[in-house]
């Protein structure tokens, strides 16, 4: 049956299961343009039972993928839209081409085959794909560009108390019940040895500057708060801003988030990453792994040494990250 039903839909029989799911997500948002999260994951999970084995959990996961790497984007009230048409150009002369069409209209629009690293589509013909591109209207982007690091702050207590000066001169002063309703909202607590999504607590008081979230219609509403003798003053965050703030209250209360590594060979390591990493991280990430070992939490990712030690480097500086080591080669 999953043979006739790759067939049906066009999928390449060497695809596995979470390929065709993704395939299902680009083409649910491109034949729709736009969609909330929760009734993506619902005309997906429709069409994929019971030819591929999923659940809406593990849908939920590759669908933060592609909105991770750039194929998807989240607009207002948590709206997901197809990103537009663009080509990244990587050092060794190969790119990656993200948007939200499924990879044979792709292919077919592009006149090129693609290949994949991970769920992202690549092409080695980097000339004639870059004016496939612009020819079609896209974009063609550095490598740089896409990750955005450059644009992203170093995640620590001077950049957390950035914000917290931000909270402290909001105007509106509300209690509790006045911000979120009849919601009981969750604060983000960081706790040692646990998950990142295991620290959210709910509260019914407030006694410091905190990240708070309540679940919406379409997600999460997060919120930094501060109580004062007026009341609490609020600012509303961004979806994009949220993970580095949780590593940031991370670093603040001294339990980073851990990222554990085992010696795979004298040149290969693998890397189990638990939690979110921020945009421009995860997307370092993509860009300097050998491959994809699994692709739904715990990911598994297998790296170069000299590719890791650089990453480790940059992800302690930038997010306080704790490294631990399982098993190392001799």
């Amino acid at each position: 049956m999953a043979e006739k039903s790759r067939s049906y839909y066009g999928f390449k029989r060497t695809w596995s299961d979470e390929r065709c799911v993704v395939e299902l997500l680009l083409h649910e948002l491109a034949a729709h343009k736009s969609l909330t999260r929760r009734v993506l994951l619902k005309r997906v999970l429709a069409f994929a039972d019971p030819f591929f084995s999923i659940t809406e959990e593990h849908a939920n996961e590759l669908l933060n993928q592609l909105l991770l790497q750039g194929d998807i984007l989240t607009g207002g009230y948590g709206i997901l839209a197809g990103a537009p048409l663009r080509g990244v150009v990587f050092p060794d002369e190969h790119i990656r081409v993200l948007c939200a069409l499924p990879t044979s209209m792709l292919e077919e629009l592009l006149g090129l085959s693609l290949e994949s690293a991970g769920h992202c589509r690549v092409s080695r013909e980097l000339a004639l794909c870059t004016e496939k591109i612009e020819q079609l209207g896209g974009g063609v982007i550095t490598l740089a560009d896409w990750l955005g690091l450059d644009d992203a702050d170093v995640v620590d207590d001077k950049w957390l108390s950035s914000w917290e000066a931000r909270v402290e001169l909001a105007e509106e002063v509300a209690s509790l019940g006045e911000i979120f309703g009849e919601l009981r909202p969750q604060c983000y607590q960081p706790t040692k040895d646990r998950l990142q999504y295991r620290c959210w607590e709910g509260v019914d008081e407030l006694c410091t500057f905190s990240l708070l979230r309540v679940r919406a219609d379409r997600g999460y509403r997060h919120v930094l708060a501060k109580p004062g003798g007026e009341g609490i003053r609020f600012l509303e965050c961004m979806p994009e801003d949220v993970a580095r703030l949780c590593y940031a209250f991370d670093r603040l209360n001294d339990v980073p988030t851990k990222i554990h590594v085992e010696g795979r060979s004298e040149e290969d390591v693998l890397l189990y990453l638990e939690n979110m990493l921020p945009v421009p991280e995860y997307r370092y990430l993509l860009s300097v792994i050998k491959d994809v070992m699994r692709d739904t939490f715990p990911m598994k990712f297998l790296l170069k040494r000299s590719s890791f030690e650089a990453l480790q480097r940059l992800f302690e500086r930038r997010l306080g990250v704790l490294f631990v080591s399982e098993a190392e080669v001799s």
